[in-house]
């Protein structure tokens, strides 16, 4: 019989961070994660990319490249062009990552990747 993962945390990743131009946030050792959205302001005008990586560094999704502007981008379960939005949650296992990357460093930016986590069974 296949053993199916329990979803027992949300997480959401909150994080304000200092001066950087990327941030990424990596699945833990022995879990997996249900990728549901994210915040990601802009205090400096650039552009921004959204991108899923496996734990071999390999590029497995990402958004077209978000245009320029001061503004906060939230993306999530509905993808469409002007929202950014994603039609389901993306399935990310142990060591893979999310990774925003600004178009240049940011001041002190708040960012979020609400996810589910489950243990590997």
């Amino acid at each position: 019989m296949a053993q199916f993962p329990v979803w027992t945390k949300i997480v959401d990743n909150f994080a304000t961070l200092s001066a950087v131009a990327t941030k990424t946030f990596v699945v833990p050792a022995g879990k997996r994660w249900l990728v549901f959205g994210g915040r990601a302001e802009r205090d400096v005008g650039t552009t921004l990319d959204i991108e899923f990586y496996n734990s071999d560094d390999e590029l497995i999704f990402a958004f077209a490249q978000i245009t320029s502007g001061a503004t906060t981008i939230s993306w999530g379960v509905v993808y469409t062009a002007t929202t950014h939005k994603l039609s389901e949650a993306v399935p990310l296992d142990a060591s893979d990552y999310v990774k925003y990357t600004w178009g240049q460093a940011q001041g002190t930016p708040e960012v979020t990747c609400l996810v589910t986590e489950s243990p590997i069974l």
